[in-house]
């Protein structure tokens, strides 16, 4: 396969005060005589992954989050799923204490629903760095029984320092 895929990538912002809202949208076209390396996206086939964001800062320690999307594929059997994602920050001196929950709802025959519970610190050392930890437990497959052989639950440990530039 020639590998050609070709990716329309948009998103938009709205920031006011208090509220941001974005929208984005991620889309990959595959050519009739293409398919990737990896098999993931069929010749002739388009893949589109769509989220809706919003965060709204309640006061000035109090930030509420969410986000709800969807991932279709044209054919039906790459991705048709649906997300919703819900969190809040709360800022206290130089720490922004963070919790989420997020959930994929699976609507291929598989059925693969995914959950994730997510916590986390940041000390912020200045404006742009700060040093962070994280904690998170993924569920891949809340629709079928538990067996250890998949692997269906993750737990994640973080920590780290980042800088922005």
């Amino acid at each position: 396969a020639n590998n050609t895929v070709g990716v329309t990538d948009m998103s938009l912002t709205y920031a006011n005060g208090p509220l941001t809202v974005v929208y984005a949208s991620l889309k990959y076209n595959v050519g009739a005589n293409d398919a990737t390396a990896n098999g993931s996206l069929t010749a002739g086939t388009t893949n589109t992954h769509t989220a809706w964001a919003a965060s709204y800062a309640v006061s000035s320690a109090l930030k509420l989050h969410g986000a709800v999307g969807s991932s279709k594929s044209s054919n039906g059997t790459i991705a048709d799923s649906t997300f919703t994602q819900y969190g809040v920050t709360y800022t206290m001196g130089q720490f922004d204490i963070m919790a989420q929950t997020a959930k994929v709802d699976d609507k291929l025959t598989a059925n693969i629903d995914r959950k994730m519970t997510g916590l986390g610190v940041n000390y912020n050392l200045s404006k742009t760095t700060r040093a962070y930890v994280r904690y998170d437990s993924l569920d891949r497959d809340t629709a079928h029984a538990h067996d250890s052989a998949k692997n269906t639950e993750l737990k994640r440990t973080a920590i780290g320092i980042s800088k922005a530039f």
